[in-house]
This record gives structure tokens, sequence and C-alpha cells, in this order.
């Protein structure tokens, strides 16, 4: 073979390598719990429906949460999709009811009170 084969050879794969790289580096995070995970995943945890998020960099990712025991689940599931960020669905409607408009406020408040304690 002829060097300028094998150059292309060679920069042909390093760009599938580089590409490679680029494209998976922003799918991992890191837990707050020291793990990493894949962005976006489901994570099973024995206390369901408290929130988790990891880091990417200096962003705040959310992760979902889709165990419902009893410990920490929460007395009614809120609306999709305008909370879906806002609290973790790890109970079924099923196990527990649709938040009626009040609960809802009431926990909309309670995040919002966390989240800025966190702030401060």
């Amino acid at each position: 073979a002829s060097i300028p084969s094998t150059m292309k050879i060679t920069f042909v794969f390093l760009a599938f390598f580089l590409l490679g790289i680029c494209c998976t580096a922003d799918a991992w995070c890191k837990t707050t719990t020291g793990e990493w995970i894949k962005s976006g995943a489901v994570v099973l945890r024995e206390d369901p429906c408290q929130k988790e998020y990891c880091y990417k960099g200096e962003e705040e990712v959310y992760l979902r949460i889709m165990r419902c025991r009893s410990q920490g689940r929460p007395e009614c599931v809120l609306s999709r999709p305008r909370d879906y960020k806002l609290y973790p669905y790890c109970c079924s409607d099923t196990e527990v009811p649709i938040c009626t408009p009040e609960q809802a406020e009431r926990m909309r408040n309670a995040t919002a009170e966390q989240e800025r304690q966190q702030r401060e």
C-alpha cells in the first residue's frame, strides 16, 4: 500500500474515533452520589420519590426515578406534562391518585421553597 492510502485510512479511523468521543461525551453525567450515569436514565432507588440530579459540567440534569415503595412516596401524582420536571413520577396513577389542584399547588410551593433554600 502506498503512503497516501495508508494516511487516508489513518485519517478516516481518527475521524470516526474523535466523532465517537464527541457524540458520547455529553451522554454521561455524574450524580449527586458520585455515580456516572447516562443522562436522562431511569434510576431505581430505595427512596424513590426523592429528586436525583446529575451534573454535566455546571449544568444540572434531572434523572427520572421510577420505583414506588412506601418510603418517601408522595400523597399524589402531579399532572403530566406540566410538572414533568418538577416532581418525579415514581408511582403509577393506580398506586397513587392524581393530585387535586390544592395538593398540586402545595407540592409546587414546597418544591420552590426547597430550591430557594438550596440557592441561599
